[in-house]
């Protein structure tokens, strides 16, 4: 039997981290949380070590895979440190604060020889895969349009409102829109034919929301509408030549509640269609094991989250978002 491998984690307090991933790699077989380090108080249960120290992590020899919850403008630091140590990365979406970032943090882990993944769980959840298995088997035609929008209101002491954080609705959750959308369409990274965006930005420029159109050679346009002051909503629809596609809820944030969408015919009729349901930040962690013991390929490799973030730069510079040199 092939030993588990040992994950560490930096930035241990972090909140997705103490909400749903640390119970999505304690309950996947084949993977061992054995360190934790975070900047605040606490304590890890059972035999977990616990530092303050990040660099401990790294140089733990029972850490294979090192996992990223830090604030955006922290990845690329910590990724190559990781990379450096000989350790395979989970890196937090985003994975970069801009796509020249991304390009290093890629080139460090290829360098050594490790397995960088962004943790952009959506695609694993049960539903998410039979919405794209539905498009990719010509289940709606051709894609015409997408649309994709996610809010919610982001406390004010959220480090997420500083543009020297990486902040802005945007940046950290424009991949929950852009990404479904791209991947219905077939996306292989070429640029669009044209951008409109526009943002309302905070006082050191931040962005609260913000509304993009995008259209593609071949006719296909997408629109995506993020936000960080508006209510809680999720809602995901894919239009093609021959039917179109609704996810109402939780299209970004799937979890055990979610098992269907609508399908939406040409002659008017709407056919709920059932799907499988699961934990898609556990989906996540096993294909994350998955690739590192080289059994599968990455889902999404480093080139696609180059690519995606490209385009939100691409984005970002439509809406007049400010330039920051991190």
């Amino acid at each position: 039997m092939t030993d588990p491998l040992g994950v560490g984690v930096l930035g241990a307090s972090s909140m997705v981290y103490t909400a749903v991933v640390a119970d999505a790699v304690t309950a996947v077989d084949g993977v061992q949380l054995v360190h934790e380090a975070s900047g605040s108080s606490g304590s890890a249960a059972g035999p977990v070590r616990r530092s303050t120290d990040y660099a401990a992590v790294l140089v733990d020899p029972d850490v294979d895979i090192v996992y990223i919850p830090l604030p955006n403008h922290l990845h690329e630091e910590w990724v190559v440190r990781a990379a450096e140590a000989g350790k395979h990365v989970l890196c937090e979406k985003p994975l970069a604060v801009d796509a020249a970032s991304a390009r290093r943090m890629a080139q460090a882990c290829e360098q050594a020889g490790v397995v960088l993944m962004e943790a952009y769980m959506s695609p694993f959840h049960p539903r998410s895969v039979a919405v794209q298995e539905a498009v990719a088997g010509g289940g709606v035609g051709r894609l015409l349009h997408g649309e994709a929008r996610m809010s919610g209101v982001l406390p004010a002491d959220n480090h997420r409102w500083a543009v020297a954080n990486g902040g802005g609705a945007l940046l950290d959750v424009g991949i929950y829109c852009l990404e479904p959308m791209l991947s219905a369409m077939g996306w292989a990274g070429e640029a669009p034919a044209s951008i409109a965006a526009a943002s309302e930005l905070g006082g050191d420029g931040v962005d609260t929301t913000t509304s993009a159109w995008l259209s593609f050679e071949g006719g296909a346009t997408l629109h995506l509408w993020v936000s960080f002051a508006a209510p809680d909503q999720q809602r995901l629809v894919l239009t093609g030549s021959e039917g179109g596609i609704e996810v109402a809820e939780r299209h970004a944030t799937p979890d055990r509640r979610d098992s269907g969408y609508d399908l939406r015919r040409l002659d008017g009729t709407v056919e709920h269609v059932g799907t499988g349901t699961g934990d898609c930040y556990e989906g996540m962690v096993a294909h994350m094991r998955d690739v590192v013991r080289g059994t599968v390929p990455a889902l999404r490799p480093p080139s696609r989250s180059i690519a995606v973030a490209e385009l939100l730069d691409r984005v970002a510079a439509a809406a007049g978002h400010p330039r920051v040199s991190w």
